[in-house]
């Protein structure tokens, strides 16, 4: 499999921080590779409306704080990635429906997200954004669990 174009989602969370490092570093430096953040930002209940901000100003807020976040790793991955442009997409809507679209749209060979959740069993190694990712997308998704230095020896399929 040629790896010439991977996404990443970008959670800002430690593991998503790793594995877009270890993409950029290790797994395919030469490959095109872009950075997506969802704002995944649910309906609040009918008694909390009016309380807050409205849906529009707090999405905008979202993602404009998303932008300069992914932006600055943008710059630390550029670094590792001398003459490689990272590029970034800020989308709305559900995570895993929302990577699967990017990734569709964009021809990615390749959506890596990072591990989360605290989970029992196989599941442990998977949040539950990264379940339905694997569910829904018609791209190859990679889990990056405890990413190490160098390329893969194995993957598990």
């Amino acid at each position: 499999m040629t790896l010439a174009r991977i996404l990443v989602g970008l959670d800002f969370s430690e593991p998503s921080f790793t594995a877009a490092r270890w993409v950029a570093r290790d797994l395919a430096p030469d490959a095109a590779l872009r950075l997506v953040h969802v704002v995944d930002l649910p309906r609040p209940p009918a008694f909390l409306e009016g309380r807050y901000p409205s849906r529009e100003r707090l999405v905008r807020l979202l993602k404009e704080d998303a932008g300069r976040r992914v932006e600055e790793t943008t710059r630390v991955l550029e670094a590792d990635r001398p003459g490689r442009i990272v590029e970034v997409e800020i989308r709305e809507g559900r995570t895993h429906d929302e990577l699967a679209a990017a990734a569709r749209e964009w021809s990615a060979d390749l959506v890596v997200v990072g591990e989360h959740g605290q989970r029992p069993g196989i599941w442990r190694m998977l949040g539950s954004t990264a379940e339905r990712l694997i569910r829904v997308s018609r791209v190859p998704v990679l889990v990056a669990r405890a990413a190490t230095a160098g390329k893969p020896r194995s993957l598990l399929v």
